[in-house]
C-alpha cells in the first residue's frame, strides 16, 4: 500500500527488491495474529482502515516535506488540529483524573509530539515505502512490552513474524543507502 501510494502521490520508483521486502513485512504481519487470520474480526478490519489513512497520512507528509523544510510545523498545525477536535468533544465524555493520571497524559503527549517529529524528519530523508514498514515495530513492541510488564508470552509464529517484520524493515532501510539506478529519477532528481 506504501508503493502504491508512493508512486501515484510522489512519483518515487520501487526496486523489485523491495517489493519482496515489503511483501515479506506484510507476511510478518500476518503471523503476529494471535489466533491466525481466523481470528480476524471487525476490529481487525477497522485497524485496517485506520492503517491505510495512517499510511496516506505519512505518504502527505513527505510530499509537503519537499516543499516544507520546518518538521515542526508539520507537527503543531496536526496536533493543533486534534487538540481542536478533542475539546469539541471533551465536555460530552470527561471525568474527573487523578494527577497521576494527568501526568501520564502529559508524558504520552510529549512522546507522540517527539515520534510524529521524527516520523516526518525520516519521511523527509527515506523514501515513503521504507519508512512505513517501520513503523510495523510498533507490533513488535507491544510483544516485547507484553512479555515484560504482563508476562504474557504469544505463541512460536508470532515471534517468526516479529523476526519477519524486523529483517523486513532493516532490508529497506538498508537499501535506501546502497546504489541506485542513476537511469530512474528519484524525488525530482535527475543524473548528470
Amino acid at each position: 500500500m506504501p508503493r502504491l501510494m508512493s508512486g501515484l502521490i510522489l512519483g518515487e520508483h520501487v526496486r523489485p527488491t523491495a517489493w519482496l521486502a515489503l511483501a515479506a513485512g506484510f507476511i510478518g504481519v500476518l503471523c503476529l495474529f494471535p489466533d491466525g487470520l481466523s481470528g480476524i474480526t471487525l476490529g481487525y478490519v477497522i485497524a485496517f482502515v485506520a492503517i491505510v489513512f495512517g499510511t496516506f497520512s505519512m505518504v502527505l507528509a513527505r510530499y509537503i516535506g519537499r516543499y516544507e523544510s520546518n518538521a515542526l510545523a508539520q507537527v503543531f498545525y496536526t496536533n493543533a488540529a486534534i487538540f481542536v477536535a478533542m475539546a469539541v468533544a471533551l465536555p460530552f465524555v470527561w471525568h474527573p483524573m487523578q494527577l497521576a493520571d494527568v501526568g501520564w497524559v502529559a508524558a504520552y503527549a510529549v512522546l507522540l509530539s517527539g515520534a510524529r517529529w521524527l516520523l516526518v524528519v525520516a519521511l523527509r530523508l527515506l523514501a515513503a515505502y521504507a519508512v512505513t514498514p517501520l513503523m510495523n515495530l510498533q507490533f513488535v513492541w507491544m510483544v516485547v512490552l507484553g512479555a515484560v510488564f504482563f508476562d504474557e508470552y504469544p505463541a512460536p509464529g508470532t515471534y517468526l513474524g516479529v523476526g519477519i517484520v524486523i529483517s523486513s524493515g532493516l532490508f529497506l532501510v538498508w537499501g535506501q543507502f546502497t546504489p541506485v539506478d542513476q537511469r530512474k529519477p528519484q524525488f525530482g532528481v535527475t543524473s548528470q
